[in-house]
């Protein structure tokens, strides 16, 4: 999703960080990991940003510890426009294929195609009966007062 907003914003990301930790009241220990990664040119594919993600989320797991909390944080974003590349360091972005992926999705809905490291099937949802009415949002969830 990260790298779907930044194509859309047409942005790219230059770092990435990958958090995970539990919960500070957890019995046996507090266990708070990130790492870094910094990309040789900044990117808005997706493939690219997931296989770090990956790797990087190899590298602070830990087995035996109940997460409380993970996630990515996309770093230095900066518009992909006006970007000189490095002659060096070609870039490993597939624009053409993100497009393609992009307009799938919009189409036919999210996740219609996504990549094979995320999986088939997700185990979490969201609890959506402990949903906050929407006030100010949702003319279902205004409250309504009888007078008797």
């Amino acid at each position: 999703m990260a790298a779907q907003k930044l194509r859309a914003q047409e942005s790219a990301t230059s770092n990435i960080i990958v958090f995970a930790h539990n919960s500070i009241h957890d019995k046996e220990s507090f266990f708070k990991r990130s790492a870094f990664h910094q990309f040789a040119t900044p990117t808005c594919d997706t493939a690219v940003i997931v296989k770090v993600t990956s790797q990087l989320a190899e590298q602070i797991y830990q087995t035996g510890i109940r997460y409380y909390k993970a996630g990515i944080g996309l770093l230095e974003i900066s518009t992909a426009t006006p970007y000189q590349p490095d002659i060096f360091t070609p870039s490993a972005d597939q624009p053409e294929l993100m497009k393609c992926l992009d307009q799938i999705n919009s189409k036919y809905g999210r996740d219609t195609l996504h990549l094979a490291r995320q999986g088939i099937q997700q185990n979490f949802k969201m609890k959506r009966e402990l949903l906050s009415p929407r006030y100010t949002t949702r003319i279902e969830d205004i409250p309504v007062f009888e007078c008797s």
